[in-house]
């Protein structure tokens, strides 16, 4: 647990972050690609014992999960964005999770700070 000014944060455990994603997945995702989100999703929380921040997306075919602890996948990330948001069109949302919540965050800013992080490597 880490306190802060005002209040105390307290760390999700993997299985309130796992609940949570499926509450926030099971209404988005079509049936046939339900079985992403358990699969790879459920084992990248579980292996990093969700204490690794991400960025989370989510759309009706499935799910993406960019570790925010890797360059190539925040550059891989930077083209998810362009190919669903700009290229598709594809509806979708983005979560982070900074190892202590899960938040829902706006494509844009995300790409910005993205690629700010990006110029610096």
């Amino acid at each position: 647990m880490e306190q802060t000014e005002n209040c105390i944060v307290k760390r999700m455990t993997e299985e309130e972050l796992l609940n949570k994603m499926e509450k926030i997945a099971a209404p988005l995702i079509s049936e046939l690609y339900f079985p992403d989100l358990i699969a790879d999703d459920l084992e990248f929380v579980i292996i990093s014992n969700a204490g690794i921040p991400f960025i989370w997306m989510i759309y009706d075919s499935g799910t993406f999960l960019f570790p925010l602890n890797s360059e190539r996948s925040l550059r891989t990330l930077i083209n998810k964005l362009n190919l669903y948001e700009i290229i598709m069109k594809q509806d979708f949302l983005l979560y982070q999770y900074d190892g202590y919540c899960l938040f829902p965050v706006y494509p844009a800013i995300t790409r910005l700070c993205i690629a700010s992080d990006l110029s610096y490597l």
